[in-house]
């Protein structure tokens, strides 16, 4: 695999290696994808290419429960991120709130200054950052936060169409599994999330298979 990859690392134009390291983790090769992101973020050090490929480390590194080299990763993408405007400093503290989270630390500073960033954000990246943060309390299994943030995605004024679209999708997928209380049914969620992850896993297994 590396006589394939190394060749990719060698061109000018990061996109070859980069689409590469995507379809790996796509097909749920993550220790090829998280090889290939490192290498990138090194042949790469500088260009556009660099913080994503940080990023993506850091959601591998969390997907193995390595979250100590999962927060270096995002604390380095929200370096990389301080001189791109205020979506992109929201967004990559975000990344490590959640990682923080993760670690057990209390970030409560954090969400402070995302919430103060989000104020002063245009409708359509407000409603982004907090669509992100849905989406990783689901990975989480904290389906009481998934849903807090998508009731504030679709009570947003302005919110972008296709947002409030997943948004509302998912919340009437959620509202399905409701308990006594009238709060989201963490076991029958996970469950639900748990059967879709199997599917999926299944899927990737052809990939895997062929020796991808």
């Amino acid at each position: 695999w590396g006589v394939i990859v190394r060749p990719l690392l060698e061109l000018a134009d990061p996109a070859p290696a980069v689409s590469t390291a995507d379809w790996l983790y796509a097909s749920g090769n993550y220790d090829a994808a998280l090889d290939l992101y490192a290498n990138i973020t090194l042949a790469y050090s500088g260009t556009s290419a660099e913080k994503p490929a940080f990023e993506m480390m850091g959601e591998i590194l969390t997907e193995f429960k390595d979250f100590d080299n999962a927060f270096e990763s995002y604390k380095n993408a929200f370096l990389l991120s301080r001189n791109s405007g205020k979506y992109a400093i929201a967004d990559g503290l975000k990344n490590l709130c959640i990682a923080g989270d993760d670690l057990g630390e209390d970030m409560h500073e954090y969400y402070e200054r995302i919430a103060r960033l989000s104020a002063e954000l245009p409708a359509d990246e407000c409603c982004a950052i907090r669509f992100s943060f849905a989406t990783a309390a689901r990975r989480r299994r904290n389906y009481a936060d998934e849903y807090r943030w998508l009731e504030e995605i679709a009570a947003a004024e302005d919110c972008p169409e296709a947002l409030f679209s997943a948004a509302f999708s998912r919340l009437s997928d959620m509202n399905l599994h409701m308990d006594a209380f009238g709060n989201p049914d963490s076991a029958a969620l996970a469950a639900a999330d748990s059967a879709v992850e199997v599917a999926l896993a299944v899927e990737q297994g052809d990939f895997a298979y062929f020796g991808f």
